[in-house]
């Protein structure tokens, strides 16, 4: 505060919520770098776990980011995140479809979080080429292109992500809640609330889907009625097209079963 000195901040650059979600650099095995250990390849545990502390950290008066210039091609070992989704590897057919939805899994736990969101650039229509600091001219890329031709599906879940995190309260306030974690199955569940405004969060990193449903056991949920509102998985956002369909879950004693789209999350609303 002002009143004691300071510069009137009233918020900091969380860095670490950027090395576990996504991992674009050079640090060690204490981070998660989820997107960047799914774009490696294999189907091993993730450090879910991790991330559930970075989560929850991000209530801490924080600004949280998916990706940056300094990872997008400065800093050593950096990428755009649909490179480290991808391995490197060419982005063609079903390594492109995977690769944009991990980049969609790591927008959204930002949009999700309790901090305060932040995009670099370019990550809404998935731009692949190096950011530097140096050679930016040479690297352009023609962002109002790739938003009508192959970066138009990643364009339109920002916005609608970004919608949605303006219509609910409980995105906007620093209350969350990280209520479940299994690295070997790689999945994440919180809650965020603002008053009556009570949301269940799940993601999944798992290359495969849970069609038949994921049986959740999360103790701090309350017994009630959810409904699916937001999937990172919609066919129109480039997906398969795989939850809930919009339809109601119930929780009781602690216990939600839910079907999870492969690389993405979904969105719950307490409804009674």
């Amino acid at each position: 505060p002002t009143t004691d000195g300071g510069l009137g901040f009233d918020a900091f650059w969380y860095a670490d919520f950027y090395h576990h979600l996504v991992g674009g650099s050079d640090k060690g095995s204490d981070y998660a770098k989820l997107i960047r250990s799914c774009g490696d390849g294999g189907d091993g545990p993730l450090a879910m776990d991790y991330f559930a502390g970075a989560l929850t950290a991000s209530a801490n008066d924080t600004v949280v980011y998916a990706s940056v210039h300094d990872h997008a091609g400065n800093a050593e070992q950096s990428a755009r995140n649909i490179v480290l989704a991808s391995g490197g590897a060419p982005l063609i057919g079903d390594t492109r479809r995977f690769a944009e939805a991990r980049c969609r899994f790591a927008a959204g736990m930002t949009m999700m979080s309790a901090g305060t969101p932040f995009f670099f650039m370019g990550e809404e229509v998935a731009a692949a080429n190096r950011y530097t600091y140096d050679t930016f001219l040479d690297n352009r890329e023609d962002l109002r292109r790739l938003r009508v031709e192959e970066g138009a599906a990643m364009f339109r879940f920002h916005q609608d992500v970004i919608r949605f995190y303006r219509r609910h309260p409980a995105l906007r306030s620093r209350e969350i809640d990280v209520v479940y974690t299994h690295n070997e199955n790689r999945i994440i569940a919180f809650l965020r609330r603002q008053g009556p405004d009570l949301l269940l969060i799940v993601g999944s990193l798992n290359n495969r889907p849970f069609r038949e449903g994921y049986e959740l056991p999360m103790q701090r949920v309350p017994d009630a009625w959810w409904k699916e509102i937001f999937n990172s998985d919609a066919e129109a956002y480039g997906g398969w097209n795989i939850g809930n369909g919009g339809h109601g879950r119930q929780s009781v004693g602690g216990r939600l079963t839910s079907i999870l789209p492969a690389c993405g999350f979904v969105v719950f609303t307490r409804v009674g």
